[in-house]
């Protein structure tokens, strides 16, 4: 797990990648290994990959708000709007991180797939096609 976060640190998407394959051949319920995957995945554009990680997860850990969370965005990334609005009321229920689930409320509510809910930057956007708002507690209203 350690050297996957150097890798990706040092911009060695593919040498992180492996690392964190290795780490999970040799403990495959390490949660860790998998969160460094799906990181990985969504930051090389690759939402599919990271829902399986997450996906992995939620069976490993079924009452992981945090989880719940990456879910959510990784269903937004690939345009499954319903599925990650569900995804983000579960990751409310369970506790998930307030700060992190408020900022992919935020995300959700611009429209904008390329901002992370632990990025840096303000999204922008045009707001759901379907006209929902997801308020900062993970809750859903139609307009």
């Amino acid at each position: 797990h350690a050297l996957g976060l150097v890798r990706v640190h040092q911009g060695r998407y593919m040498e992180a990648k492996g690392a964190y394959e290795r780490g999970l051949r040799i403990a495959p319920h390490a949660p860790e290994h998998r969160v460094g995957l799906a990181t990985l995945a969504l930051r090389l554009d690759q939402p599919d990959e990271a829902l399986a990680q997450y996906d992995a997860l939620a069976a490993l850990r079924p009452k992981d708000g945090d989880v719940q969370l990456g879910r959510a965005y990784a269903l937004w990334r690939l345009g499954r709007r319903a599925e990650a609005r569900h995804a983000l009321e579960r990751a409310r229920a369970l506790g998930a991180n307030p700060a992190v689930r408020e900022k992919l409320a935020r995300v959700m509510n611009s429209g904008d797939v390329r901002e992370g809910p632990t990025s840096g930057a303000e999204p922008a956007g045009e707001g759901d096609r379907a006209g929902n708002r997801v308020d900062s507690a993970g809750s859903v209203s139609s307009p």
